[in-house]
């Protein structure tokens, strides 16, 4: 718009999200059971979001995971663990992961996503999502004053459509999060074809690399 040069150099994400371990290494340390899949809950790293999100999050997975499926949850190093047990619903099996976010994003067969950086990472390894989101009312309302677009997801905003669900303020219950769940886990076609929309924004946002190419464009001016 300005005419101001601009290089693209590929986005940090795509290199540390490289780096994990294997599926194998990853069930044996947080004993998990190989046989079994499981359902990510990815409810960020704001307190607020845990107080606001985590409870619905939890309560979707679990619904939807059954007795058939595990459902992990990943702790943000910044927050306590008290305040993921505090808003912990009752009588809900979960397991608890530190440390392993990419992997846990990795390794689900689907993922529950707070909106935030985390809906890019998990794009990065392909593992179908919604994305959600609650905040006060007031705030709502003048965050859609202000910013003029179609979607608030990172990983919608970069495929410039919607590829996965984002289910905002009221949509955001557990009755609608296991029904858009279900319709997606319950069709392959759909499964697959967000996988391979996935795919297209980790091409989008490069390969590895963008630090050293940062570096040599600075060098060069």
């Amino acid at each position: 718009k300005e005419n101001v040069p601009v290089q693209f150099v590929g986005h940090p994400l795509v290199e540390e999200m490289q780096e994990m371990m294997s599926k194998e290494n990853f069930f044996k340390r947080y004993d998990l059971e190989s046989t079994k899949k499981f359902i990510a809950v990815i409810p960020g790293s704001r307190k607020q979001e845990i107080e606001n999100l985590f409870s619905v999050m939890v309560r979707s997975a679990v619904e939807l995971a059954g007795s058939e499926k595990e459902v992990v949850v990943a702790v943000a190093p910044n927050l306590s663990m008290e305040l993921y047990k505090n808003n912990l619903p009752p009588n809900v099996n979960v397991k608890f992961i530190l440390h392993s976010t990419h992997e846990v994003m990795k390794y689900a067969e689907f993922a529950f996503v707070t909106s935030g950086t985390a809906t890019l990472e998990t794009a990065c390894v392909g593992t179908p999502m919604i994305v959600v989101y609650k905040t006060s009312t007031i705030t709502y309302w003048i965050a859609r004053l202000v910013v003029k677009i179609k979607n608030i997801a990172l990983v919608n905003i970069v495929a410039g459509k919607t590829i996965v669900p984002e289910m905002i303020q009221g949509d955001a219950t557990v009755e609608k999060l296991v029904s858009v769940a279900r319709s997606i886990l319950n069709s392959p076609e759909q499964y697959s074809k967000i996988k391979n929309e996935l795919n297209i924004v980790r091409q989008k946002l490069g390969g590895v690399g963008a630090s050293v190419n940062v570096a040599e464009a600075i060098l060069a001016i």
